[in-house]
């Protein structure tokens, strides 16, 4: 039976996929699911101990944060 955390894990990953096709399709939102996604991740990194989780959602969210301000600068 999945638990908690790895149904989150599952969800995160679910905003991340959305977020890429989103962005794909030039939707701004997604950069929003991105980032929820990668949110999830750094709390699910924390609550199990994991720093590799946490460290690198941390990482991904400033690469999207940066990339969503560029992406913006050109396409609006």
């Amino acid at each position: 039976m999945m638990d908690v955390i790895d149904i989150a894990g599952h969800f995160g990953y679910f905003l991340i996929f959305i977020g890429l096709v989103m962005i794909s399709m030039k939707e701004r939102i997604g950069w929003i699911f991105r980032l929820l996604g990668e949110l999830l991740w750094v709390a699910i990194g924390i609550s199990i101990g994991m720093s590799a989780l946490w460290v690198w959602g941390l990482v991904f969210i400033i690469v999207d944060l940066v990339a969503w301000k560029v992406w913006a600068d050109e396409n609006f």
